[in-house]
């Protein structure tokens, strides 16, 4: 169905839009669908009064011309719905309901704005590479997790043609990760079986209220946009109108989980310092929000133990282990500390290295694949360090013996099963596969 519509592939974040006056029969439908919207999905139905449609007409989307060049189908600002008279007029209510839904999401994930400063930086930061970006393709990955998501809480009904594969993406999933994923298949996916065109546009912020793109996005208040959703949710909820795997689809807006990765510099800094600044290196995590920051640098810490679980259950999954020794050096190199010591530990300590350079790191070679205790790790370090060290990181699944005492050092469990209860002192945070 959207291949006769759409004339050009891929997306473009830049260009001015053709309104036309709304007639009568575009505003019946419109006001079908937004029926159709409160009734089925109220959640979304808070968010679009309180937090969109302000345009002249309250509660309208933009319509554009049916020979529009930017807008073929639908698209959106981050702010405004735009939708083709065209392909507006040919959906079904149930359909319509489903775009104008889809939309929305992608207002409330703030598509546009990310598609904005990472077409301004021409990359994607993706488990330590740099990708090139491509905005076509960026929508077609974020379209395939968001139609996953809708057509598994039965929200309208999908359009044919569109982005919608489990073998791509779910509604779970990382927009990177699906990023990453199309582009490796070498042709930006268009190929893909299956796979499906982007059913909209992601327009650079600000269009349909004539501002500026950086002005639009210096505007948005993330607090607002999760107090609409979290308001909705209530509503709906209270109508009974909130499936399960629709809430779970909103938490990640009011409840936004922090990666791990953050936790585990938060750590760091908290453990042993910030240390000074280097003007020469900007800050990695930053530069890919269009953020130009120094980086910390200079011997924050002296003594960094970082203990690998090598029992069975966690030897034997060589991904986990890799991620986890990657991810530790990227933090460490921030902190960078004068030793840094690695052990391998099932039951018992069966190797020590200290790696001298923090890239060693992706050489090492864990040893083990037997039982699980953890004591042997902080005997290690009261009897060889006699307990000098800044911070212990420990990567385990947390099935095995603890030690009776905590020590008095700072100590982080990297739990890569979900359970942090098990641990009965220290910091924990999890570790997804």
């Amino acid at each position: 169905m959207l291949d006769k519509f759409l004339k050009a592939k891929g997306g473009d974040i830049t260009g001015s839009v053709t309104r036309v006056p709304i007639t009568p029969e575009i505003r019946a439908r419109w006001d079908e669908v937004r029926t159709s919207i409160m009734w089925h999905c109220p959640a979304f139905a808070h968010v679009l009064y309180t937090m969109m449609a302000k345009g002249n007409e309250k509660d309208m989307a933009i319509f554009v011309a049916e020979d529009d060049k930017v807008v073929q189908t639908a698209a959106t600002d981050g702010n405004n719905i735009f939708f083709n008279v065209k392909f507006f007029m040919s959906l079904t209510v149930p359909q319509a309901t489903f775009v104008s839904v889809h939309e929305i999401m992608h207002c409330i994930w703030n598509h546009c704005g990310m598609g904005h400063l990472w077409n301004q930086l021409k990359t994607v930061h993706f488990e330590g590479q740099d990708l090139p970006y491509d905005h076509g393709t960026m929508g077609r990955a974020m379209d395939f997790v968001i139609n996953a998501a809708l057509s598994a809480a039965k929200v309208g009904e999908f359009v044919p043609g569109g982005c919608l594969d489990e073998d791509i993406a779910t509604g779970d999933d990382s927009i990177v990760e699906v990023y990453a994923k199309i582009l490796k298949k070498g042709d930006g996916g268009q190929g893909a079986p299956n796979s499906g065109s982007a059913l909209d546009v992601l327009l650079a912020p600000g269009t349909g209220d004539d501002q500026n793109p950086d002005e639009a996005m210096a505007e948005r208040r993330e607090s607002d946009w999760q107090q609409a959703v979290n308001d909705g949710m209530v509503s709906a909820k209270m109508q009974g109108r909130l499936p399960e795997s629709l809430e779970r689809l909103l938490r990640t807006v009011t409840e936004p989980v922090v990666p791990w990765q953050e936790k585990i510099q938060g750590f760091f800094n908290r453990s042993v310092g910030s240390g000074s600044y280097n003007f020469r290196r900007p800050d990695r995590r930053l530069i890919v929000r269009d953020i130009y920051a120094p980086s910390r640098s200079g011997f924050n810490a002296g003594t960094v133990v970082v203990g690998l679980d090598t029992s069975g259950s966690i030897f034997y999954d060589g991904d986990q282990l890799e991620r986890f020794i990657a991810e530790v050096g990227g933090i460490l190199e921030d902190v960078v500390p004068r030793r840094l010591i690695v052990i391998h530990c099932d039951a018992a300590v069966h190797k020590v290295e200290e790696v001298d350079a923090l890239r060693d790191l992706e050489l090492l070679k864990p040893h083990g694949g037997g039982g699980t205790a953890f004591e042997p790790v902080f005997n290690w370090i009261e009897e060889e360090l006699e307990n000098e060290v800044d911070a212990l990181v420990y990567l385990t699944d947390g099935y095995g013996s603890f030690p009776r005492r905590a020590p008095n050092y700072p100590v982080l469990w990297g739990d890569c099963t979900g359970s942090p209860s098990l641990y009965p002192f220290g910091e924990v945070v999890e570790i997804p596969k």
